[in-house]
């Protein structure tokens, strides 16, 4: 169902200092139930121009009470993909340890912390993308599941300025990257992480833990905390939940929450480190009033990236690919006339002729081939010739009829025609 929604504007919008209207939707999913899996999935629909992910509810068949849906649901995510491609997910059991889970009669509402995860997902920017939310959840006396989010309509100033430019939206990763279940009092826990990470979320039976080492490539950080030194430099946010910050300042005990490059002094830089392993020290003396299962210990990471809305679609800024770091570009396809010399010039890298379209540096105006450019910038983001930043994000093409996708954009376009564009001096 279409929705279409009017934005009133006048003189008395000046006193709000931003013209924009939300409303609640319900985003909806297409259930399935395979051996007792089940997998929902819906497409996002642009109806707004931007959208907050809000709340998760479900309906139950049956009446049971909140921890006996927890421990139903421990293992279910939401997955949200972009084109295609896998932007985050979040992890129930975690979301329901960071937020009290609310009950109303047979319905539970899950809380998803927008504010310090995707804050907002550029709807208006996606012109040539599809976004998606897929929940894979124990199926197990599950009447109907819902998603809602929060539409956000702007003015008609805002919406040209989504539809054009390039932006660039910050968000958090909570990523699992450890797991624990069994009985051993020393757990070794490896940790499969990237990027940079400012904390660990520490979930589970946490009250057996009487200490912790951190190692990093065979150093020692976090160096022998014990019960004591974890609740103090550590936050407990639930019975099962502990955060624990790189930055032990008592002002990162709760950062988390803050979704700024700030709150990331003192992180750790993953793609640094070849062996992150987390070494935990458990009392087993109460493993008999835990059942067969033991500890359970799952361990997320929390790092940052950036979304990058531009040309209709969007990307992961930074990508983590064989252990090496690489930034993707959005590039700005510009169509230029025929006589443009270029076009039929010489790669600066490859010295083969370039073919239909090419990519020039703004400060020593050198032109480049899309194989060469793309293999260099993988690595290092400048220029192959004069070394200074790579700012140029457009690429310069033929026509529309000569126009293919490539591994750069990987998507469709909107192509501006322009003239021959003006060496810089």
């Amino acid at each position: 169902m279409a929705l279409i929604h009017i934005v009133a504007m006048s003189i008395l919008n000046q006193h709000i200092g931003t013209n924009a209207s939300h409303e609640i939707i319900d985003l909806g999913f297409a259930y399935q139930q395979i051996d007792g899996i089940s997998q929902q999935s819906v497409i996002i629909l642009k109806h707004a121009d931007k959208l907050k992910l809000k709340h998760i509810m479900f309906e139950t068949i049956e009446d049971m009470s909140v921890e006996q849906f927890k421990n139903l649901q421990k293992n279910s995510t939401v997955e949200l993909t972009i084109g295609g491609s896998s932007i985050t997910k979040f992890y129930l059991n975690l979301l329901m340890e960071l937020n009290e889970v609310k009950k109303y009669g047979n319905t539970f509402v899950i809380t998803i912390p927008h504010e310090y995860t995707i804050d907002e997902i550029l709807l208006r920017s996606l012109e040539s993308s599809d976004s998606q939310l897929v929940l894979e959840t124990n199926g197990h006396n599950i009447l109907n599941i819902r998603i809602f989010g929060q539409y956000i309509f702007v003015d008609h100033q805002e919406i040209i300025n989504l539809e054009q430019n390039v932006h660039e939206k910050m968000f958090q990763d909570i990523k699992l990257c450890g797991n624990y279940n069994g009985t051993d009092q020393n757990l070794q826990i490896g940790l499969d992480q990237h990027g940079m990470t400012k904390g660990y979320f520490i979930e589970g039976n946490i009250s057996n833990i009487n200490g912790l080492l951190l190692q990093l490539n065979g150093s020692d950080r976090f160096e022998r905390y014990d019960v004591a030194m974890l609740n103090t430099y550590g936050n407990r946010i639930s019975e099962n939940l502990l955060y624990l910050p790189y930055n032990n300042d008592s002002s990162y005990r709760d950062g988390y929450k803050n979704m700024t490059l700030d709150s990331y002094i003192g992180s750790l830089n993953s793609t640094r480190i070849n062996s992150t392993i987390m070494r935990l020290t458990m009392d087993t003396n109460n493993l008999g009033t835990m059942g067969t299962n033991g500890n359970t210990i799952k361990i997320y990471s929390v790092s940052f990236n950036f979304m990058v809305y531009g040309s209709g679609m969007s990307r992961i800024k930074y990508n983590l690919k064989n252990g090496t770091l690489t930034n993707s570009i959005i590039w700005q396809t510009v169509v230029v006339e025929d006589s443009d010399p270029l076009l039929s010039g010489i790669c600066s890298i490859s010295q083969n002729p370039i073919v239909n379209e090419y990519y020039m540096c703004t400060t020593c105006n050198n032109a480049f081939g899309y194989e060469s450019l793309s293999t260099w910038l993988k690595v290092r983001q400048t220029c192959p010739m004069c070394r200074t930043a790579w700012t140029n994000k457009i690429k310069y093409t033929r026509n529309i009829a000569q126009v293919t996708l490539n591994p750069i954009t990987d998507q469709n376009f909107t192509p501006v025609i322009n003239p021959i564009p003006n060496p810089v001096n």
